[in-house]
């Protein structure tokens, strides 16, 4: 998908996104039986409210790194090659795996760190 369709299709989402808040909103509004405006006086908005912090956002947690199939056979092949065929077929077997491809994706993490020890 080229990047100006992937963008034109972003804008619709949030075209139809921002239709959506409006028709909820009109509904809130007709179900509290408030008028237009009306809300502002209910629910003050503060000056803290209406200000935009400039302090920086707290850094979030990386996310944790994707181990592909691919990923692995690449280092085990490697391996192999370099003299350790016997002992990544017996760290497979350690994992309970005939083959790299049925290794469980959740022992993705651990089979890597210990191939990479070697």
């Amino acid at each position: 998908m080229s990047q100006i369709k992937l963008l034109l299709d972003i804008a619709s989402d949030l075209k139809h996104l921002s239709e959506s808040v409006e028709e909820y909103a009109k509904s809130v509004v007709q179900n509290e039986k408030l008028v237009p405006g009306e809300f502002e006086q209910i629910y003050p908005i503060t000056e803290e409210e209406n200000t935009v912090s400039t302090a920086e956002p707290e850094e979030a947690p990386a996310p944790q790194k994707t181990i592909t199939l691919e990923q692995i056979r690449g280092l085990a092949a490697a391996k192999a090659q370099s003299g350790l065929r016997k002992e990544v077929k017996a760290l497979v077997a350690k994992y309970g795996a005939a083959s790299l491809s049925v290794l469980p994706r959740d022992k993705f993490p651990a089979f890597l760190a210990e191939l990479e020890a070697m």
